[in-house]
């Protein structure tokens, strides 16, 4: 019986097997959530394609058809209709099950001079704080209201007005929450420090495309220049660096030959020197990128975390599981996240031997992982997890599959196509009626079964030290 009727799913991986092929991936989550979020800002319908098929991207649907706003699918894409969104904010329930949620914020605020959400959601891997967003929208004239979890952001009938924005550290939500707001904001605005990952320059080529006028994106200084209004577009999300990099790591950790379909190089820059450094063989074409990985892995001295074009702290973690079978010793530095080593007690289960100090881990590389019963708490340590029991001996099981749902595109379906045995199956647990009612039965039984023994018991028998007692009623004591 499934607890609570709620489908709760594990995988059952069958380890030792190499993972190769041919395979692209999905589109970007990390684009697909800020571009349907950005869709708000346009009274007209925008065909947005290639966005994966994920629970977060159905969490947006869910957000954005909760103030007015009509999707349906439409020519392998999604229609987004967002002419008769209303003044209504976002549910408390919404808000808190995505970090995502916030996105919201710059786009109904642009459009409905009002946006109305709460704290956001997400993957537990360390403080998250929104403080940026917010003062990004503040400094182009929004008022902020914060009461507890719940935040009002308001602004005047003038609107938004550009201004001149510099941001302490390259946020990605907050640079994208800035092209937003801006994009329809009087004037014109300059974001200093801005976040360069692809995804932002994707979200500025939607925008574009509708309409706006935003140039340098991709680069720490971002200029927009506000229009009247935005107009209807049809846009491709980006393929998904972060998904084909764990593609790329099962292929390195199992000893495979692997082909990344459509892969831009350039944006997977920094992942792929690493994965040189280990040992692997990478061709980069126009087509793709080929990785042929070594026998065993080879340690990497260091790996530093940092904002893009640095190595991605999406990365970490799948890296992390990858050198805990590398020959020798190597260390990752967690430079965003402070709670990003989860996964080493899991991997620990398994063998690896991993010691977390400060923000660092040094992982001293063994040659086998055992398959080991594993709970994923993240996404990305969730998909760690998984190329860990991918690469290990025996059979693994990984719970917390909807972590993993978030942010990989059906994971179990497309690694089985490149040699995995990987079978996704629910879990069994009793439902907390039926289990105090068998732990009462079980009480009663036992209360019954004393009952009778003391019934058995000779006359004198209470009087008996207590140690004495447990000797009669037992046979093998010889004193019967």
């Amino acid at each position: 019986m499934v607890c609570g009727g709620v489908g709760l799913e594990q995988y059952k991986i069958k380890g030792g097997r190499r993972i190769g092929g041919s395979i692209k991936a999905a589109g970007a989550k990390n684009a697909a959530l800020p571009i349907l979020a950005a869709s708000l800002l346009i009274e007209d319908e925008c065909l947005i394609e290639g966005c994966p098929a994920i629970s977060d991207v159905e969490k947006m649907k869910y957000i954005i058809g909760s103030i007015g706003g009509r999707i349906r699918e439409e020519d392998g894409g999604l229609l987004v209709d967002a002419r008769q969104i209303g003044d209504n904010g976002i549910s408390r329930e919404l808000s808190e099950s995505m970090r995502s949620s916030v996105f919201t914020a710059g786009p109904l605020l642009a459009r409905r001079g009002h946006a109305e959400l709460y704290r956001p959601g997400g993957c537990k891997i360390g403080t998250r704080p929104i403080d940026l967003h917010l003062s990004v929208l503040s400094a182009l004239g929004a008022e902020i209201l914060c009461e507890k979890e719940r935040i009002v952001c308001t602004v005047g009938k003038g609107g938004l007005t550009g201004a001149e924005i510099s941001l302490p550290f390259p946020s990605v939500g907050a640079t994208e929450n800035a092209l937003c707001a801006a994009a329809c904001a009087h004037g014109r605005t300059v974001l200093m420090g801005a976040a360069r990952e692809p995804e932002i320059v994707d979200l500025a080529r939607f925008l574009n495309r509708c309409g706006a006028q935003i140039s340098g994106a991709g680069s720490e200084k971002i200029e927009i220049e506000g229009v009247t209004a935005l107009h209807g577009s049809r846009h491709r999300i980006v393929s998904d660096r972060i998904e084909g990099g764990t593609f790329l790591l099962a292929a390195a950790m199992t000893g495979g030959h692997l082909f990344l379909a459509d892969a831009d190089a350039a944006q997977m820059e920094s992942l792929l020197f690493v994965l040189k450094q280990a040992g692997c063989r990478i061709t980069v074409s126009e087509d793709g990128i080929e990785l042929a990985a070594p026998e065993r892995l080879h340690s990497v001295e260091l790996i530093k975390t940092a904002p893009y074009p640095g190595f991605p702290t999406d990365m970490q973690s799948q890296m992390t599981a990858a050198l805990a079978l590398a020959d020798g010793t190597s260390q990752i530095e967690e430079t965003i996240f402070e709670n990003r080593f989860g996964i080493v007690k899991e991997l620990r289960k398994m063998g690896a031997q991993i010691e977390i100090c400060g923000k660092s881990a040094i992982i001293n590389g063994t040659e086998v992982l055992k398959g080991k019963p594993l709970t994923a708490s993240d996404l990305r340590g969730g998909a760690a997890l998984v190329l860990s029991a991918l690469a290990a001996e025996g059979e693994s099981t990984v719970a917390g599959v909807e972590h993993i749902d978030r942010g990989y595109d059906r994971f179990e379906e497309r690694l089985c196509l490149l040699g995995a045995r990987i079978e996704r199956m629910p879990i069994e647990i009793e439902n907390p009626s039926e289990k105090d009612w068998r732990q009462n039965g079980r009480r009663k039984d036992s209360e019954k079964k004393e009952e009778k023994k003391k019934k058995e018991l000779p006359a004198q028998d209470h009087c008996l030290p207590a140690f004495m007692c447990t000797a009669v009623s037992s046979p093998e004591s010889g004193i019967f």
